[in-house]
This record gives structure tokens, sequence and C-alpha cells, in this order.
């Protein structure tokens, strides 16, 4: 693989760009309005709304990707090594830790999951469904409404921002599955 005509380093045999703009995330934080705001503190997500990171550099994904062992969770930083656990990043961003363990599902289809199936009833063209964060964002800036829709919209955005995006490049979908209808876990 190749970006900008130099060759990408390898990693576990595969070869990734990693580029990614955390942008969207702040402008649509910045584009909530009041009542969105209130729903958001209300879901314990208060801290993301002052959370900006902008654009993470390739290099600093490169340097994590190569220092980070997702089985030990450990992070090595040359003779230190910082142990990434649930308890560090709710202390350091804020995320909510609920009691539900959310697992993602292989893919979201709306014909097996209700959650997905309700969620998909705003978009009234199915393959619209397929945005990509960037598209979603500017989606969600047109939306005025804060109800069960909007939450499960900003799970979705944050969950893909911030967690990981589908390997298409659109909006990570695969934990609505875990989401029950009508549950405010």
């Amino acid at each position: 693989m190749v970006n900008n005509g130099k060759k990408l380093p390898t990693i576990g045999g595969w070869q990734t760009d990693i580029t990614n703009s955390s942008s969207p995330h702040g402008k649509l934080m910045q584009a909530l309005n009041e009542n969105q705001q209130a729903v958001v503190k209300n879901i314990r997500f208060r801290s993301i709304l002052g959370f900006d990171m902008g654009q993470i550099s390739s290099a600093l994904g490169w340097w994590l990707m190569k220092n980070y062992d997702p089985k030990t969770r450990l992070l090595n930083y040359g003779s230190y090594h910082i142990h990434i656990t649930e308890e560090l990043v709710h202390d350091i961003f804020g995320v909510p830790r609920g009691k539900i363990e959310i697992k993602e599902t292989e893919r979201a289809r709306s014909d097996f999951h209700e959650v997905v199936a309700e969620w998909k009833t705003q978009i009234e063209d199915v393959e619209s469904s397929r945005f990509t964060p960037v598209q979603f964002k500017t989606y969600m800036q047109g939306q005025i409404a804060s109800g069960r829709i909007f939450v499960l919209n900003f799970l979705l955005f944050y969950n893909t921002l911030l967690g990981e995006t589908a390997t298409n490049s659109t909006i990570n979908m695969r934990f609505l599955p875990a989401l029950c209808r009508g549950s405010k876990s």
C-alpha cells in the first residue's frame, strides 16, 4: 500500500493507512441545541461535549499500533508500561461505564434486530443508511429532535469516531443489537 508516494509499514502482515480526523466530532458537539446537549448530559456523556482532538496524525497512529498490545492491554512507553483499563479510560475521557456489557455483532441487520430496525425508520432510503462519519455528522446537524432516535444517532456517531469505524468507512452500527428497545442503560 502506498500513501502520498510512501510505502506504508507492515504490522502483523497488514498494511494500513492510519489517518483519522475527529474534527467532525467537535463540529457536531458545537452544533447541538440546548435540548440535545441536555440529553447528552443525561446519558452521562457530559465530558464529550467539550472534547475536541482535531486530527490524529498517522505517525501517532502507527506508534500506538506498534506499542500497544491488545491482549495484555499494555501501552509500551520505553521503560514504562501503561495498563489501559476501563477505569483509566473513564478517568481520562469521562466515558460513562454502565452495568451492561456491549458486544458488537458481526453485522447489524434490521431484519434480525429490532433496535437496528427502529434506527432505520428515520432513513427513507435503506441504502442511504450507509453514512460516512462526515455525512452522518451533516445529517445529525440537520436534526432538532432530542428523543430516542437522537440518542441512538449520538451513540452511533460517538462509537464510530472514538471507537471503531466499519471497514468500509461507514458508521459502525454493530453495537446497536446489544441495546434494547426502550432501554435507558
